[in-house]
């Protein structure tokens, strides 16, 4: 009698084990994004006004990013950031390239040059929340060490 229990048992462990992890569809992240959070993993004085903050868009209140990535693997950024001028204005940089989605769950930007040479390339990982949210995890340096940050974006339009 006991044989039946102990198959039970072993059914029941065999079943709840976890699965292995699927793939990101790259097709749930057609469409265009705009970033809704982008919080640090420390406090930093992101926009160099002596307040510190654990979100970027919180920091610097022209932060933002939209994300257009297309289904031929190609991406739009139009990036809101601070100037490179050390005061508080803000400036728009437009930036395009190619986008991959690897099997290791992250996605690749490779930002193009006006002769679309790679000039940048940046891997981040990524999380779909749901249909109409992901997350980005970025790693970044500054003059007080690394630190992360994760971009949140919310779907415009699919």
């Amino acid at each position: 009698m006991k044989y039946p229990i102990y198959i039970c048992l072993i059914l029941l462990i065999i079943s709840c084990s976890p699965e292995e992890s699927n793939p990101l569809d790259e097709t749930d992240l057609y469409g265009n994004w705009q970033l809704i959070s982008a919080e640090t993993n420390r406090k930093i004085d992101y926009n160099g006004d002596g307040n510190i903050s654990n979100d970027i868009t919180e920091d610097l209140d022209c932060f933002n990013i939209e994300l257009y990535l297309h289904e031929d693997s190609t991406f739009e950024e139009i990036l809101i950031d601070k100037n490179n001028e050390g005061d508080l204005n803000c400036a728009i940089s437009k930036n395009r390239g190619e986008w991959i989605l690897n099997d290791n769950n992250e996605i690749v930007f490779n930002y193009f040059d006006d002769s679309n040479a790679i000039i940048k390339k940046i891997e981040n990982s990524i999380n779909i929340i749901n249909s109409g949210l992901f997350e980005i995890k970025r790693k970044f340096t500054d003059e007080d060490g690394g630190f992360s940050s994760s971009l949140r974006f919310s779907l415009i339009r699919g």
